[in-house]
């Protein structure tokens, strides 16, 4: 099951070869650092120093364009983060964008999730979706 690995940015992957989107699930381990737009207090001036670009959603994107159908998912959800009252605005956590998570509960149902060990204040598990 560890052979024909695709490696490269996935726009370029389903770009290349849509047919692997049909036939394979897309598996998305913490797709993203912290980033500038949902993750503010991380983030001085903007610019989140350190962090890889953000590339999350266009990963879903090229996948969902290709005929993608199947997305397993480890990280935070916003729906899953417990959040004071008095913090305002919930919390979408760092692992993937707002507009990921949005996007992938907009195209895809939620089938199954597991709970896994979490590091100190992360409210990881893994997800699986289908469409």
């Amino acid at each position: 099951y560890m052979h024909d690995i695709q490696q490269g940015s996935c726009t370029a992957v389903f770009a290349g070869n849509p047919q692997i989107a049909k036939e394979r699930a897309l598996l998305l381990i913490w797709p993203n650092d912290p980033d500038p737009v949902d993750n503010l207090e991380f983030c001085g001036d903007g610019e989140c120093k350190g962090s890889e670009p953000v590339w999350d959603t266009d990963c879903l994107l090229s996948y969902l364009e290709a005929g993608g159908r199947k997305v397993i998912y480890v990280g935070e959800r916003e729906s899953m983060i417990r959040v004071r009252k008095s913090a305002g605005n919930g919390d979408c956590g760092i692992s993937s964008t707002r507009r990921f998570q949005q996007l992938l509960s907009e195209h895809f149902s939620l089938v199954d999730s597991i709970q896994i060990p979490n590091w100190w204040l992360n409210e990881d598990d893994v997800t699986m979706w289908e469409r």
